[in-house]
């Protein structure tokens, strides 16, 4: 199952792109590319710059949508690699997840319907998540209806849940986000970069 790194986006509320910024000695997209290679042999990047992440072993495709949305990341590697049947897509800053929840994700065999998604506290996210093949037509339908919303979409798919429980992510939108994960870091790493 190929995993598949959302690094498209604006990065408006970061100031710059915030997926080469640093936490520690890593960029955070390495961080991501690193939690994916546990998991999968195959890893891309979609973006819209993808010059910028050549890293060894990991395909950087060009995000064929004009929209810098997650969605159009979404549409971009679901056509580049159909008739791929699911994939595991990561975003590029939701950082410090439990060590074993993208083994749990891959390794769920029930079925799910359009997409594995992960649930912390009743709460559904849709990084990291499992994606089925079927879900391409309800990211089509949003981009073409301009309604991006990424939980809403999911919202209209048939879905399975994995729950965590405790503190599992960091999400770097705002480069508050990224100081106070430094400041944090013993308690939202609970291992070494």
């Amino acid at each position: 199952m190929p995993a598949v790194i959302l690094a498209g986006g604006g990065s408006r509320r970061f100031g710059s792109n915030k997926a080469l910024a640093r936490i520690g000695q890593v960029q955070l997209i390495e961080h991501i590319v690193e939690l994916a290679r546990v998991v999968t042999g195959r890893v891309l990047i979609v973006s819209k710059e993808p010059g910028l992440y050549a890293f060894p072993g990991v395909e950087s495709i060009a995000d064929t949508c004009s929209s810098s949305t997650p969605v159009a990341g979404i549409i971009t590697a679901m056509e580049y690699l159909a008739p791929c049947p699911e994939l595991l897509i990561l975003s590029c800053d939701t950082i410090w997840h439990p060590e074993d929840l993208l083994e749990r994700l891959t390794s769920y065999e029930e079925p799910y319907g359009d997409a594995l998604l992960v649930s912390h506290h009743g709460e559904r996210h849709p990084f990291p998540g499992r994606y089925a093949a079927s879900a391409l037509p309800f990211f089509r339908e949003a981009m073409d209806s301009s309604d991006l919303r990424i939980v809403q979409i999911t919202g209209r798919m048939e879905t399975q849940t994995i729950d965590v429980e405790g503190w599992w992510m960091k999400n770097i939108n705002r480069i508050e986000d990224l100081h106070e994960a430094r400041n944090d870091k013993e308690e939202l790493l609970r291992t070494d970069l």
